[in-house]
């Protein structure tokens, strides 16, 4: 998803970064790192304090001349009182004319459809410490989280408990803590606050960062209010694991039944073949990985291979492993207890032949066989962008394949004299135009998943009769879930930099699985970047020559990325 940065400085017209709110309004990124990269001292009243309140030192404003946005605390249990309340900051216009301002006096954040926030915090000690989100209001919100206005919703209370001293990140999912007061609370589709508190006494928290909606992501540092709120590694509501993917919770699409396996791509002399795979995809993005065949029932449930490139969290007696859908299986038929093909009798569609790789990290050896399993659909493993393959195609007709999505595919349309039109799929995967009279050359296509998240792929040339082309986008959908396997979109996340601050010397441990690492500025430049062709596990970077600031260390693995924020002060 495509980010705007917007920027400020105090007292000038020079700005540094203090937040991103992304194109759609339904993500927003707030940076807590000193004063000199915040809006709050030039856009709010008090440094963007609504309203001190709650147990947290009220003898001023909370925002340091240097170092993270801080609170501290009191007394112990008076937290509810009030939670004290936060403008969130934000820049209105461009260059000279730019100021900073609040999302009260804008949009305000969408979160409808992206429930999460992700928070970085560092406690000076033991406590619990509680945040709530607030919409309209010109000292308090008038409408939050922690009291809303329809007294038979009750409120929302993200709480993450510490246990001692030290820094963590954590998500919550809103939707996920209390459903029906999410759903029915008007006030998600204009997020302008952000409320805290806590029952600790004589606790300093220090808010580095705060990620909102479809910027939010998972964390295994979970909010604990009585449950799950969000990161949990089994759930199916999860998020974008750290990136830009907050979507919407997974489909109920599951089922069980019988795996085998077969060898079509691995076999040299199958390749060969025209159709190999039903779902059209080309062998080199999928040999060797997990991927299987879906029951032809299922598959051409609609006779449009609508669950090509679906990915399934199998689990079976080994296991539990993604599996990529991308062929169909036209013998897997009904079976006794012992495995025996029903002939004839054909009405359930469970079954998956896995490729050996699935089969073995699902069922076990190769030589079991056949055995019995399940599996509920999952956004596919990898963060890198989709591709667009051309098949049979010239200027006035068009019929492609969409692959590498992360979610599974609900419609494609191309443009045409500045309207798009709706693509019809087949049996083989690929979308073809129908009684669209084109001409164009040069095609544009949107691409749109079965959660209505859409992503476009423009300047697609079909002059030259581009056949079995690969045009590969700049994005992908956000995920809509975090699977229990560990095969986790943006899994580069996991990747450390310290120390951080720096004016040095940075390094990056746990790069293991890295290729390439760029380093980013605020203004979205490249400003260095390093190719690796071995595995390494840490390597260290030259920062001396960089200018004061905040960059970005954008990460990208074979079939995954990630980030990384660091300081050069």
């Amino acid at each position: 998803m495509i980010k705007n940065l917007l920027l400020t400085a105090l007292g000038t017209v020079a700005l540094a970064a203090s937040a991103q709110m992304n194109q759609a309004g339904d993500g927003y990124t707030l940076n807590n790192t000193d004063a000199s990269s915040n809006c709050y001292l030039n856009c709010c009243t008090n440094g963007g304090v609504r309203t001190h309140g709650g147990n947290f030192d009220n003898s001023g404003i909370y925002l340091p001349s240097s170092g993270p946005f801080t609170l501290s605390t009191t007394e112990s249990g008076a937290w509810n009182t009030s939670p004290a309340w936060f403008d969130l900051p934000t820049v209105v216009g461009e260059g000279a004319s730019a100021q900073c301002s609040n999302l009260k006096s804008t949009e305000g954040i969408d979160m409808s459809s992206n429930s999460k926030i992700t928070l970085t915090v560092n406690a000076s000690g033991a406590g619990d410490f509680y945040v709530w989100l607030g919409s309209g209001g010109d000292w308090s919100p008038s409408s939050s989280t922690y009291d809303i206005n329809d007294g038979s919703y009750g409120n929302i209370p993200c709480k993450h408990t510490f246990s001692g001293a030290g820094e963590e990140t954590f998500t919550f999912d809103l939707n996920e803590i209390d459903a029906t007061v999410w759903s029915s609370w008007s006030g998600k589709s204009s997020i302008e606050s952000i409320g805290y508190a806590s029952d600790a006494q004589g606790v300093t928290f220090e808010v580095i960062s705060v990620l909102f909606g479809a910027d939010a992501g998972s964390s295994d540092n979970d909010g604990d209010n009585g449950g799950d709120n969000g990161g949990d590694n089994g759930g199916d509501n999860g998020g974008d694991n750290g990136g830009d993917n907050g979507g919407e919770s997974c489909t109920s699409v599951n089922d069980e039944g019988k795996a085998t396996w077969y060898v079509n791509l691995e076999d040299t002399e199958h390749h060969l073949y025209t159709g190999l795979v039903r779902c059209s995809f080309q062998r080199d993005d999928i040999v060797g990985s997990k991927y299987g065949a879906l029951d032809i029932g299922k598959l051409q449930e609609d006779d449009d291979a609508k669950y090509c490139g679906m990915c399934v969290e199998a689990t079976g007696a080994a296991g539990t492993a993604i599996v990529q859908i991308v062929d169909e299986c036209p013998d897997c038929w009904d079976r006794d207890a012992n495995g025996n093909k029903l002939v004839g009798t054909n009405t359930k569609f469970g079954d998956i032949d896995l490729s050996p790789a699935a089969f073995n990290a699902v069922i076990g050896d190769e030589s079991v066989g056949i055995d019995d399993f399940t599996w509920k659909e999952v956004s596919c493993p990898w963060s890198t962008p989709i591709d667009l393959i051309v098949e049979g195609s010239n200027q006035w007709y068009a019929k492609v394949i969409v692959s590498n999505h992360v979610n599974r595919i609900k419609n494609v349309e191309v443009q045409q004299d500045g309207s798009w039109f709706s693509l019809t799929r087949g049996t083989d995967n690929g979308w073809e135009s129908s009684g669209v009279s084109m001409n164009e050359a040069t095609k544009s296509f949107r691409i749109t998943d079965i959660y209505d998240q859409t992503v476009t792929i423009s300047g697609v040339d079909f002059s030259a009769d581009p056949t079995n082309s690969k045009t590969t986008g700049t994005e992908n959908f956000p995920a809509c879930t975090i699977t229990s396997t560990g095969e986790l979109i943006n899994s580069l996340d996991y990747v450390t930099v310290y120390p951080n601050p720096a004016n040095t010397i940075i390094t990056f441990v746990g790069i293991e699985d890295v290729k390439n690492i760029e380093i980013v500025n605020i203004n979205g430049q490249v400003v260095t970047s390093n190719n690796f062709t071995n595995s390494i596990s840490q390597a260290s970077l030259d920062i001396s020559n960089l200018p004061i600031g905040i960059y970005v260390a954008k990460m990208t693995g074979k079939s995954n990325a990630g980030t990384v924020t660091f300081v050069k002060k």
